[in-house]
């Protein structure tokens, strides 16, 4: 599994020089104070890595490496892993590009919210990995994505018309009561998205066929 990983990680090298112009500019803007960095980079790293899927039905992958042994499973299990470790690097290069400012203007910056910032960028990531990855397992690269924005515009208009008919009272007590213990609502809530989303992955993919 870890020859899977290494492999994912080496194909974002190719797209690595674009990504790091995109970063540089936006490190210029975050230095003066117009841009927040730390919530671009993961995303575009989650992109980046998102396109190994396709350079894997391009070179049909998927049916020399399911032939290894445990294939199926090691494959689910790498693009989970490789994307984690992905997501925790680019989150921390945009912390440390955002923090660059209160260095150099030697101005004191709130630990407090920078955590909550990384903690909220990363569960952004979870929700957008756990979405995108059995629909990409299931229907490949290209199709998975059309599904997921399928997916994504009933989802809002469906909250929407919700959003006309039912009292948010409540809810918005839950949300006082998990502000007041996002540290360990967003880990226990993100890990649990992540594992099902692995799980209903692993199913999909030990049943298809190539």
């Amino acid at each position: 599994m870890l020859g899977l990983i290494k492999k994912d990680l080496l194909l974002i090298k190719k797209n690595l020089k674009m990504l790091l112009i995109i970063v540089i500019a936006y490190s210029f803007m975050t230095l003066g104070g117009d841009f927040d960095i730390s919530f671009s980079t993961p995303f575009l790293a989650m992109l980046a890595f998102i396109s190994t899927f396709s350079y894997d039905d391009f070179n049909n992958w998927n049916a020399y490496a399911i032939t290894l042994p445990s294939g199926r499973l090691n494959i689910v299990r790498s693009k989970y892993i490789s994307s984690i470790i992905i997501a925790v690097i680019s989150i921390l290069v945009g912390l440390i590009i955002s923090l660059a400012p209160c260095f150099i203007n030697n101005t004191t910056f709130n630990l407090i919210d920078n955590i909550s910032t990384l903690m909220g960028v990363l569960f952004a990531i979870v929700i957008l990995i756990s979405l995108m990855f059995p629909f990409i397992f299931k229907f490949g690269s290209e199709k998975g994505r059309i599904w997921i924005f399928g997916i994504v515009i009933c989802f809002t208009t469906v909250i929407s018309i919700i959003s006309h008919f039912i009292k948010f009272d409540k809810i918005d007590g839950i949300i006082k009561l998990l502000d007041n213990l996002w540290f360990i609502a967003i880990p226990f809530i993100g890990g649990i998205i992540l594992f099902i989303s692995y799980i209903v992955s692993k199913h999909i993919y030990t049943n298809k066929e190539f």
